[in-house]
């Protein structure tokens, strides 16, 4: 874009924000920190995050070990929608927190009559369950796997 500067006969031109934006961000991905790029970093976050995800839930793992050996890749999708989602409700669910001040059990009640509250509460129970069955199955299977324990004795 030709922009007029100070006297009409000198034309300066600027380029676009969004392009500066693009040659600076190609510009930081090439550049490199006492051996490491950027590359580099970004390629090491897949593994950490599998890493702290084991840390945090060693029963998700095994759970994914052998659905992955079972299934191979035709899953990936569950995973990747499933990711999506909870990304999603925990976005809501902070946003619902900062406006209100108050959490989603708390405001059902406040909200919803008693039959569908006690209904609500029963479905979040059963889901809770279902979580912490997974966990020890995983547990479980994980044990198998590194440890030759036999799962039913």
């Amino acid at each position: 874009m030709a922009l007029l500067s100070q006297s009409r006969k000198k034309l300066a031109y600027t380029v676009p924000f969004t392009i500066r934006a693009l040659n600076n961000g190609k510009q930081l991905f090439q550049r490199r920190w006492n051996g490491i790029g950027l590359r580099d970093v970004l390629g090491a976050l897949g593994p950490g995050f599998l890493v702290s995800v084991g840390y945090m839930d060693p029963g998700n793992w095994g759970t994914n070990l052998a659905g992955g050996a079972g299934f191979g890749y035709e899953l990936l999708w569950v995973i990747l929608a499933s990711n999506i989602i909870a990304i999603i409700l925990q976005v809501l669910s902070a946003k619902l927190g900062i406006a209100t001040g108050k959490d989603l059990a708390y405001l059902i009640r406040e909200q919803f009559p008693r039959p569908i509250v006690i209904f609500f509460g029963i479905i979040s129970a059963i889901a809770i369950m279902a979580t912490d069955l997974a966990e020890i199955l995983g547990g479980c299977l994980i044990f198998k796997k590194i440890f030759g324990i036999p799962l039913l004795p």
